[in-house]
């Protein structure tokens, strides 16, 4: 018999790679491929493997996640779509979003990164 278990969202990350950097402040750090590792203890910052073993928090706007990565959607306007799970399709570089195809909806949407949460 299988026994289901809940998990808090900032306590389960899926291991990703080649994420990119953008926007830090340091511009030597933009551009720069990382893998995830996890949540920081208040869930606002994502730690990041950098190359050489470097471990840093970085804002998860300030991640580009990489096309097919499944990703949860909050802090949205449109109330109904905060808690849904989908897919990322592209990242729209004009519009400054990701195009987000939604898991169990035949449709996508242009999403800002600060309501998409890996």
């Amino acid at each position: 018999m299988t026994k289901k278990i809940k998990i808090k969202r900032q306590n389960f990350v899926p291991f990703t790679e080649s994420i990119l950097t953008h926007s830090l402040s340091n511009d030597s750090t933009n551009g720069i491929k990382v893998s995830s590792r996890g949540y920081s203890a208040n869930g606002e910052r994502l730690h990041v493997n950098f190359p050489g073993s470097t471990v840093r928090a970085i804002k998860p706007e300030n991640l580009r996640w990489p096309e097919g990565a499944y990703v949860y959607l909050k802090g949205l306007s449109h109330e109904t779509l905060n808690g849904a799970h989908g897919k990322i399709i592209s990242w729209l570089e004009e519009k400054q979003r990701y195009k987000v195809d939604l898991i169990g909806k035949n449709k996508s949407y242009d999403i800002k990164p600060i309501n998409v949460v890996l």
